[in-house]
Formats: structure tokens, C-alpha cells, sequence
């Protein structure tokens, strides 16, 4: 249901000389609802989902570094397998060479650093 006022009620009503204030001051106590107030175990029911949420945290699958899940490796650029962003390209010359040096001893590490025999090529796994 619309209701159409006229435009000019209020300035109309503020020019005039009526006092309503009696009006307010005569029914303060029948106009005037009680406020329902919560309870502190409601409160604190609507509250208990306000806490702060951990990250999801995990490992990177290429280097092994911590990262948040689900998003690309701050430290070697890969995500699910695939390199989506040049780490390299961004760093200067210097942090370049450290950075490689950096992969290079990981992927070391993960080899084991000893050499392969025929011996233990030809053993079944």
C-alpha cells in the first residue's frame, strides 16, 4: 500500500506554532515499550562464532616450503604442480644467484647426494 503525502507537511508543520511535546509527556509511560533485553548466555551464543579463524596451512609439494592452502608458493612460484610465477624474474641479480643456489640444495637434498650404481638401478622396489 503506497501512500502519497503532500510535499511540503513538514515545512509546513515546523512553521507552525503547535507544541506536540505535552502530547509525548502525558502517554511517556503507555507509548513506551519494555525493551527486550538478551539474556548473556544468547549473547554469548551469538558471539561464539566471532572468534578468529586459523590459516590453513601446508606444505608446498615442489619446495617444501610452509604456505597458506590453496594459493600459489610465495617461495618457488608453483601450484598443483605447475610453475605459475617466475619467483626469479623479480629479484634482483644477487637475490637470483642465492635463490638458485637455494633450489639447487633442495633438489640435492631430496636426491640424497649419493651417486646411482648398476646395482642399486637393477634393484626392485
Amino acid at each position: 500500500m503506497h501512500l502519497d503525502f503532500p510535499p511540503n507537511i513538514g515545512a509546513d508543520f515546523a512553521q507552525s506554532s503547535y507544541d506536540i511535546a505535552p502530547l509525548f509527556e502525558s502517554c511517556y509511560d503507555v507509548c513506551m515499550s519494555v525493551r527486550m533485553r538478551h539474556t548473556r548466555s544468547h549473547t554469548g551464543n551469538r558471539r561464539s562464532h566471532h572468534r578468529l579463524q586459523t590459516a590453513a596451512v601446508a606444505h608446498c609439494a615442489r619446495c617444501r616450503a610452509v604456505k597458506v592452502a590453496h594459493t600459489v608458493c610465495t617461495n618457488c612460484g608453483a601450484y598443483n604442480g605447475r610453475e605459475l610465477i617466475d619467483v626469479m624474474k623479480k629479484l634482483t641479480k644477487k637475490e637470483r644467484k642465492a635463490k638458485a643456489k637455494e633450489l639447487a640444495e633442495q633438489e640435492e637434498k631430496e636426491r640424497g647426494n649419493r651417486p646411482l650404481d648398476a646395482a642399486a638401478l637393477s634393484k626392485k622396489s
